[in-house]
């Protein structure tokens, strides 16, 4: 039964890229930043789905 899961986590991409599109293209955002968001969130949920543990490093740092 993993199809559910691969059109929901193509729906999610598709989405998180037209809202992020529209975000920048109206100067909400810089693309740098819609970059990070999308890793920072796609990267959360991954994280708690798979249970995998923090990120170390600066990579999700919100510092950055």
């Amino acid at each position: 039964m993993p199809e559910p899961y691969v059109v929901a986590a193509r729906l999610f991409a598709r989405e998180t890229e037209r809202l992020l599109s529209t975000r920048t293209r109206e100067g909400d955002c810089t693309r740098r930043d819609a970059r990070r968001a999308a890793a920072m969130v796609g990267g959360g949920t991954a994280r708690r789905l798979y249970r995998l543990g923090p990120v170390t490093g600066s990579a999700g740092a919100a510092g950055d």
